[in-house]
């Protein structure tokens, strides 16, 4: 990456439960960038919506905005989901392999306290 780069790739958080509902859902970011970084955003479509396909992994999705800390969902009713685009940027003059450490984490408020 002698030039730096930005990627994007879309995907989806979902219920999964067949009857429950799960409230307050954020997705948190854990990154420790040393070469690169990456942020997030909701996707566009909504709550069960399709995100619109892009050209390719260097172009950015239309009508989200990308965030450096975390994305509040809301909740999800069961089977409902959401888009979540994430953009990643390598810097310019990064290596080729460095331990670069970017984790996303799902959390929402347990249902069956």
């Amino acid at each position: 990456a002698s030039a730096g780069d930005i990627e994007y790739r879309c995907v989806y958080v979902r219920n999964d439960h067949p009857a429950q509902a799960v409230a307050n859902v954020f997705v948190n970011i854990f990154t420790d960038p040393a070469e690169s970084d990456i942020t997030i955003g909701l996707g566009a479509a909504g709550l069960n919506g399709s995100e619109t396909a892009v050209a390719d992994e260097d172009t950015a999705p239309g009508g989200v905005s990308f965030a450096t800390s975390d994305v509040s969902i809301g909740s999800l009713s069961a089977t409902d989901f959401y888009g979540l685009w994430i953009e990643r940027t390598v810097i310019a003059g990064a290596g080729s392999a460095s331990p670069d450490t970017n984790i996303l984490v799902l959390r929402f408020d347990d249902p069956n306290p």
